[in-house]
């Protein structure tokens, strides 16, 4: 006979299940793009090398790295990379500076027109060489 305070395990398991129905629902629903258009194609580099080179920064990632040349390849790449630095779907994206950071980290660098940039980095340049 279970003690009045400790749970059964009935009543945990219950509990446990719920929690996680809930949590995988929540989860479920929440939206596939971590980051607005507007986040993404306004790279940081922008106010300290300027929109001609970071176009050409860009331009040279887009060229050297053909799967990732459109828009939607661009940013469906920076989506896998936050989703793989998030962990648990029902954790928060990181921030780009987190995910530029922990690509710094793990040696995920390129090196498009003679710049070292983390991959996420040149992706954002891509995206804003894509702009009109």
């Amino acid at each position: 006979m279970p003690s009045s305070s400790h749970p059964d395990r009935r009543a945990f398991l219950q509990g446990a299940l719920c929690t996680v129905a809930g949590l995988t629902l929540v989860g479920g629903c929440s939206p596939g793009a971590p980051y607005d258009d507007a986040t993404l194609t306004q790279p940081t580099l922008l106010p300290t090398l300027g929109p001609t080179r970071v176009r050409e920064i860009g331009q040279a990632y887009r060229r050297a790295t053909p799967t990732e040349s459109t828009a939607p390849a661009l940013r469906a790449a920076i989506a896998r990379g936050a989703q793989q630095l998030r962990g648990l779907r029902w954790s928060p994206y990181p921030s780009l500076e987190a995910l530029i950071t922990a690509d710094f980290t793990d040696g995920r660098v390129v090196f498009p027109a003679g710049w070292m940039l983390s991959v996420n980095e040149a992706r954002q340049c891509a995206l804003f060489s894509l702009q009109g």
